[in-house]
Formats: structure tokens, sequence, C-alpha cells
């Protein structure tokens, strides 16, 4: 429980968020190559087109970000993968931790932890991500809106968390990145 506290004090926490490392970084300045000579052809090359997507992969899990600004954070829980983006104000956190109890249990642990962050929650409802039952946890302190799907596969407790400032922009992110989620157990 006290990982899933953490986490979402993390999430609630994300306005707060001063990344150093997700800073732009100016390019050495260097000097430019020599223009070609008379002799030399160029052709120019396109560039590759750029990935719309990013593919973040566990032992027994995988989701899918959106390919715009989302930078990983080193300091993310054990057993767990983050993400922030700066540009939309929005983190995300996948957990992936050995259970040895119910699949009730574990929800009910991922509801008080956020509570006991000082979560309000707005609502939990049984929802079905790509063939796995998962209990989809609303909960909001500070302006902040927490979006966790939570599930229990055998003996293994997973649980994507998703949030930023309260918007409908927010949700909708949210909930576009829970929907590609796989589980493989």
């Amino acid at each position: 429980m006290k990982k899933i506290s953490i986490i979402i004090s993390l999430l609630l926490s994300l306005v707060t968020i001063s990344c150093s490392s997700c800073a732009k970084k100016t390019p050495n300045a260097t000097v430019p190559d020599a223009a070609p000579s008379a002799s030399t052809t160029v052709t120019p090359v396109p560039p590759p087109p750029a990935p719309t997507t990013i593919t973040v992969k566990g032992d027994s899990w995988e989701f899918v970000l959106p390919a715009d600004g989302w930078k990983a954070l080193n300091e993310a829980p054990t057993n767990s993968t983050a993400f922030i983006n700066p540009t939309k104000n929005n983190l995300v956190v996948m957990v992936s931790e050995a259970f040895p109890g119910t699949y009730d249990q574990y929800v009910i642990m991922a509801v008080r932890g956020a509570k006991d962050a000082g979560a309000t929650i707005k609502s939990t409802k049984q929802v079905e991500v790509n063939g796995h039952k998962f209990v989809l946890i609303e909960s909001s302190k500070d302006n902040i809106s927490v979006w966790m799907w939570v599930s229990l596969v055998n003996g293994q407790g997973y649980t994507l968390a998703c949030g930023g400032p309260t918007d409908p922009a927010q949700q909708e992110l949210c909930t576009g990145i829970a929907s590609t989620l796989k589980i493989n157990g």
C-alpha cells in the first residue's frame, strides 16, 4: 500500500514537479561543415518520418504513449516506470508488483493509497481493457486529477496511473493511453 500512496502523491503533486532533466538542452555551437567543392554532387536525403507513438514495455505488460514530449523519470519507485510530459503537464506511472492477496484486496489497497495521499475519490468502476478486468479509480486533489486502472492477474498487481491538471483533455489523453495497455499474463 505504501507504493500506491507514493505514486498517488507523486501524481497529485505534478504541478510542483520541477523537471530540470526535461528542459530542452541548447546544443553546443559547432563550426559548420565546409561547402562542397564544385565537383561534388549533393543529393538531399529526406529525414525518416518521426514516430507517432512510443511503446513502453515491461516483463508482462506494455502500453503506448503519443510521441510528443515524454521523458522517462529515473526517480520512479521500485517496480515502476514513470514518464512526464512537461508540455502537457502530465505524468504516467506503470506499477507491476507481486501481490499475494485477491483481486478485491489489491483494488481496495489502491483506493486506500489514493485516500492516504489526501485525494478525493470521485468514482470507481469496473472496466475491461484489452480482455482484462480493471477497476478504474478517478481521484483528485488541489485541481489535479488522476485516473488509475488497477488489476490483479495471476498474483501480479498492475496499476496504470495517469494524471495532470483537471481538464477534459487530460482525461482524454489518459483514457487513450490506458486503451493501449496490454497484460501478458
